[in-house]
């Protein structure tokens, strides 16, 4: 927990020098990391492209002003003049255009090996091509996006799209070809046992090659 290092600022050309014994980092440099990486430029971008996408852009802000005899600029009264607003959806029927273009038509697999053939065509099921068409539309408007796969409860592979805003990768290089970890964090609802409310726990993994190690990063 002591050889956690003080600087503790996201970039892009992060590396992982803050490892403890068996390979899992300190929870502190966790909790930094995604303060950290939660107030990047990178983050935001990702979440302006999000709002567009769903239609929500800044036109939604404006208001209608006048400038008063002072030269003061105030907004108008809305009993007097209408702030109605007309939010075109250009950006996402662009997303949608080049999804529908993109997934027209079923991807085929090509092997040599029978075998391995037969077990992609398994895994790439209808339901995992439907989930690579929806994750397509994330890569667009954030910029990129994750795909996992893991052994569901029959144990068998199944695929999942992590949204591009909760995960942090670790690369080998500023190729970004390899990647050496990553963490995924996320928010869980719960019922307060004291106040019956709902509540919600902010949770972190993170993943590299030797396993998953899960952090309970606060609550609120």
């Amino acid at each position: 927990m002591e050889n956690a290092q003080s600087d503790q600022s996201y970039n892009k050309g992060t590396r992982l020098e803050n490892y403890v014994e068996n390979k899992r980092p300190n929870p502190v440099f966790v909790k930094n990391q995604i303060a950290a990486y939660t107030q990047s430029p990178k983050y935001f971008e990702m979440l302006e492209g999000e709002k567009y996408y769903f239609q929500h852009s800044k036109i939604n802000d404006k208001k209608r002003v006048l400038v008063s005899a002072d030269g003061v600029p105030m907004p108008y009264p809305e009993d007097t003049v209408s702030n109605t607003k007309l939010v075109h959806p250009w950006f996402r029927k662009l997303v949608n255009q080049k999804i529908t273009y993109l997934f027209s038509k079923p991807f085929t697999i090509a092997c040599s090996n029978d075998g391995w053939k037969k077990a992609l065509d398994k895994f790439f099921s209808e339901e995992a091509r439907e989930i690579i068409k929806n994750g397509a539309a994330r890569a667009i408007y954030h910029g990129h996006t994750w795909f996992e796969a893991y052994a569901n409860k029959d144990g068998s592979l199944a695929l999942k799209n992590d949204c591009g805003t909760h995960v942090i990768p670790y690369w080998e290089n500023d190729e970004e070809k390899t990647l050496l970890a990553a963490i995924k964090f996320y928010d869980q609802t719960y019922i307060d046992t004291e106040t019956y409310e709902i509540a919600y726990r902010h949770l972190a993994e993170f993943k590299n090659p030797l396993g998953t190690w899960f952090y309970d990063v606060g609550e609120e």
